[in-house]
């Protein structure tokens, strides 16, 4: 499946065009959405046909969203500021793509997040502090990056974490 920015959705104001299907803003069960456990989710299946080019913005509208797993597919760019807008977020998982660029800082806004993986792919610049905030984070990867800059201090703060790669 491959995105494209022509500025011109199928979709009607009701839904997000992601990778060329829409999906609901309000409905999560529909479409490629997945149910696991009764909690909302976003999955990308590498099954001969991975998600390919940018996490479109439009992505912030999907607030109903628990778990995010695009691992391993072709993405490419930057994670947009706009992922911040998930708040209900418990599980994102972007790791082993193309991404490239800093980690957004409106990360910090994702504090039910229990499991952030953004390992292995290109990022870049310094880890922001604002992960600080994410207290109940039990594992955080972003080993296998391009990240430069010191440690920020504020990852003492993810005093639940079980697991750690950097």
């Amino acid at each position: 499946m491959v995105i494209t920015s022509t500025g011109w959705s199928q979709c009607d104001s009701t839904a997000v065009e992601l990778w060329g299907n829409c999906y609901s803003i309000t409905d999560t069960d529909s479409l490629n959405f997945c149910r696991r456990w009764d909690r909302s989710c976003l999955s990308g299946v590498v099954s001969g046909d991975p998600f390919t080019g940018a996490i479109p913005p439009e992505i912030g509208k999907l607030t109903n969203l628990t778990h995010i797993n695009l691992f391993s597919n072709e993405l490419t760019g930057p994670i947009p500021e706009e992922i911040g807008n998930l708040t209900g977020l418990t599980s994102l998982n972007l790791g082993n793509n193309q991404l490239t660029g800093a980690i957004p800082s409106e990360i910090g806004k994702l504090t039910n997040l229990k499991r952030l993986y953004l390992g292995e792919n290109q990022l870049t610049d310094s880890i922001p502090s604002e992960i600080g905030s994410l207290t109940n984070l039990t594992h955080l990867w972003l080993s296998n990056n391009q990240l430069t800059g010191s440690i920020p201090t504020e990852i003492g703060n993810l005093t639940n974490l079980t697991a750690l790669s950097l």
